[in-house]
């Protein structure tokens, strides 16, 4: 006889993201707690990520039952960490650095004061 079911069973991984684990009387838990929030479209991407790899590992075909690009799949699943489900979520677009303004504040209240001064003067 093999190995018992329950000792078979301690540690399973249901889908891409999610780990469970059995407890005292067989009942199932989350092993990571608190839960993640996903948004709606990380939680279609983690979907992508489990139809995926229930399904041969097809790329193109994930693609298309989606209705996404190939590259978003391969992008989506390069991003995507088991144990982290917050990386599908979107990145932030704000810009990394911001550039640093040249002009002194005498030289903004300088020009200020000629365009009040002079107002046909325009910019161009």
């Amino acid at each position: 006889m093999g190995k018992s079911t329950r000792r078979r069973r301690r540690h399973r991984q249901t889908g891409a993201g999610r780990l469970v684990a059995v407890g005292h009387g067989g009942l199932w838990r989350l092993a990571r707690w608190p839960p993640v929030d996903l948004s709606r479209d990380a939680r279609r991407r983690l979907a992508m990520v489990d139809w995926h790899a229930a399904h041969g590992r097809n790329v193109a075909l994930t693609a298309r039952h989606f209705g996404m690009s190939r590259p978003t799949v391969y992008r989506w699943l390069g991003r995507f960490e088991r144990l982290r489900l917050e990386t599908l979520e979107d990145r932030s677009s704000a810009p990394r650095r911001r550039r640093r303004p040249t002009w002194t504040v005498a030289q903004v209240e300088a020009v200020q004061a000629l365009r009040e001064r002079y107002p046909r003067w325009g910019r161009a």
